[in-house]
């Protein structure tokens, strides 16, 4: 049986609560000014704090933060990639991490590209029409380890869906 994209969206269709998200995208403590210096300790490029941390900043004005936003020069990023270690963790389940090279691709354009199945793990929880239009064209043509991944991966967020049975 072929694998189907998730059905469209309901006309109801609202940003997911708190529990939801959380099942989802898993607990979240993000680091803030006091902790992301310490976390980019040993670093030796250039970095700094970019959207509402940077307006705080500049306004003394505090609000609520559900973020911690950096930049760093395109031409760093591979030096980054080497300081965080190589490894990826999936936002949706932090236990979950693979070496960068297991879940990403170099193409012939010599930039590097999430790997189909890792971008269709995302894309499982949702249900906007691109979504299902992105999931149509890929499943079909992943090979055998690339959704036996994904069947994992979707399993340990959500056992129920569709696609962690994928076959």
């Amino acid at each position: 049986m072929r694998p189907q994209p998730p059905d469209a969206a309901p006309g109801d269709v609202r940003p997911l609560g708190p529990e939801e998200f959380k099942r989802w995208y898993g607990g979240w403590a993000p680091l803030d000014p006091t902790t992301i210096a310490d976390f980019m300790t040993g670093f030796d490029r250039p970095w700094w704090i970019i959207g509402g941390w940077s307006l705080e900043a500049f306004t003394g004005i505090h609000r609520d933060h559900e973020d911690m936003d950096i930049s760093i020069l395109s031409s760093d990023a591979e030096a980054f990639r080497l300081f965080l270690g190589g490894r990826w963790t999936n936002k949706r389940n932090p236990d979950h991490t693979e070496d960068l090279d297991d879940v990403t691709w170099v193409a012939a354009d010599g930039l590097r590209y999430q790997r189909p199945e890792v971008t269709l793990m995302f894309k499982a929880a949702q249900v906007r029409e691109k979504d299902r239009h992105d999931a149509h064209v890929p499943l079909p043509r992943l090979d055998e380890g690339a959704r036996s991944w994904l069947r994992q991966a979707v399993a340990r967020i959500d056992p129920h869906h569709e696609w962690a049975h994928l076959r």
